[in-house]
């Protein structure tokens, strides 16, 4: 039997090193694979919770954290692995966890920001009401308004009349009061000046309206307010969404305002829609209809046939509740989403995603290009050329893009074309992975951008089904036609300039987007 070779005093040393360096290295070692697992887990219930990676990106996460869950078990538990590859193993596990567990803190605040691009639709608002009487007049409260005249606009709603009439009866003897019937703000304002009524009652609204008019331009300096009173008013929210918006088609109407201040736009009303898009989109298909209304388009307001007026006036007097019920009218369907954006939200969205590549029909110029200098709190602008093909455009020159008219050769027709042009590039680029690698970016940059009646949930369900199919969108335009003319605005009392609108475009419109609706594939003839 041979006997064991003696080790020399260096051997023994080496020897006695390696069981010390051991002694520390496999505790380590242990307890960073025992973290990778915990964090891996963590980690894994986070992006669960977050609801955005579609169920075959979920297998494959769940199959690669397991496999490095057991690699680094085995290497930090296993007697086998030489003190070398334990530290390795150490190193590689605390680099992991450290991720994952970053991750794991981050994944929230990306819900967060998601909700955030949102602003809370408000469910009230303040409706204030002035009793304005002339400048000169002898009359300081409503208590010398007793044995006069007091003229009211017509189309107040009933509810109105009474507050108002409850309010005013605390000053003084309504009973003692005649009423006069004022078809609109301006026969208001002419009857109130002319004498024949002594006193009228204005909402602000009314009031903010008559500075588009020359000639009354002068109604702060020729009238004074002696009594007002605010209402607080629930608003409506009269739309049917869907059950699930990955295999239902569904309607989003976009309406756009001429306004740089985020705050705004919380404000459901008094406001003028300059953009106007009805969005139609079938998942099941992969399409996806834009339909631009021209702002002055002559319509029935609130879908009220006694209402006829500018479209962009809808908004201002009945809000984006009476906004979609003009729409729904006019086109026959039913909208299931609104989303409100200003100028800022426009330029912001478009950087954001690294600005839009369109081709352009034709060259022209335009001073339209603006951006909003905080510094000053002032609008500035520069003059552009759109060369005719193939552009890029930034967030502030897509702004100018959609807002010139002038220059154009169909004036506000042109205006709703290019409307359309930079929202089917949008959609295009919202749908590139390009977005998807810029998600952070993009997150940061849209906070409170948008006011929206959609939920969280459904946003989520949109990235994930656009993750998990990556369907090639079919993005197809509609055009609604007119012809300008001078036409009676209901809710301003003047004729105005007009779009009277071609039916035959209505009707076409009308018929792809039920189409859709319906299920069906549709295909845009010429």
């Amino acid at each position: 039997m041979s006997e064991k070779p003696q080790l020399t005093r260096q051997e023994k040393a080496r020897r006695i090193a390696y069981r010390k360096r051991r002694k520390i290295i496999f505790p380590a070692a242990r307890i960073t694979a025992l973290l990778t697992v915990a964090a891996s887990l963590i980690f894994l219930v986070v992006v669960l919770a977050l609801g955005i990676l579609p169920l075959k990106y979920i297998l494959l996460l769940m199959l690669v954290l397991g496999a490095i869950d057991r690699i680094v078990y085995f290497l930090g538990f296993s007697r086998k692995v030489n003190n070398k590859n334990k530290v390795i193993q150490t190193v590689i596990s605390l680099v992991l966890s450290i991720g994952m567990i970053i991750g794991s803190i981050k994944i929230p605040a990306y819900r967060s920001k998601i909700e955030r691009m949102f602003n809370q639709i408000p469910l009230e608002k303040e409706v204030v009401y002035n009793v304005y009487v002339l400048r000169d007049s002898t009359v300081t409260d409503l208590k010398g308004l007793e044995q006069s005249t007091l003229g009211f606009q017509s189309n107040m709603e009933d509810e109105e009349v009474e507050y108002i009439f409850d309010s005013l009866s605390q000053g003084m003897s309504v009973k003692q009061v005649a009423t006069r019937d004022c078809h609109s703000v301006i026969d208001a304002v002419n009857k109130l000046y002319n004498g024949v009524v002594d006193a009228v009652v204005l909402n602000a609204t009314s009031v903010s309206i008559l500075n588009n008019f020359d000639d009354y331009k002068d109604f702060a300096t020729r009238a004074k307010s002696i009594y007002q009173c605010t209402r607080n008013v629930r608003l409506p929210s009269e739309v049917d969404k869907v059950k699930s918006i990955t295999t239902t088609p569904f309607v989003v109407g976009i309406v756009g305002n001429d306004e740089w201040f985020l705050d705004d736009l919380t404000k459901t009303d008094e406001f003028r829609s300059d953009v106007n898009m009805i969005v139609t989109v079938n998942p099941n298909t992969s399409q996806v209809l834009l339909v631009s209304v021209p702002r002055d388009s002559y319509v029935a307001v609130n879908g009220e046939d006694t209402r006829m007026d500018k479209l962009t006036h809808a908004t201002f007097f009945t809000g984006i509740p009476g906004w979609i019920k003009t729409l729904e009218n006019l086109l026959d369907f039913d909208m299931n989403y609104f989303v409100k954006v200003n100028f800022s939200s426009v330029v912001k969205i478009i950087d954001a995603i690294g600005g839009l590549d369109i081709d352009n029909p034709y060259e022209f110029s335009t001073g339209a290009v603006a951006w909003y200098d905080e510094e000053n709190e002032e609008e500035r602008s520069r003059l552009t050329t759109f060369k005719e093909g193939q552009i890029h455009l930034t967030g502030a020159e897509a702004l100018g893009y959609v807002r010139e008219r002038k220059s154009l050769p169909d004036g506000d027709l042109g205006r709703n074309l290019h409307q359309t042009i930079v929202i089917k590039a949008l959609v295009k680029k919202a749908a590139s992975p390009e977005v998807i690698m810029n998600f952070e970016k993009l997150l940061n940059a849209l906070s409170n951008t948008f006011l929206t009646n959609m939920e969280t949930k459904q946003i989520i369900e949109l990235g994930r089904f656009q993750l998990d199919k990556s369907p090639n969108w079919e993005i197809m335009t509609v055009s609604i036609k007119g012809e300008s003319d001078f036409a009676y605005s209901m809710e301003v009392g003047e004729e105005l300039s007009m779009l009277i609108l071609d039916q035959e475009s209505v009707n076409k419109a009308t018929y792809y987007i039920n189409a859709m609706l319906n299920g069906e594939r549709i295909s845009i003839g010429n």
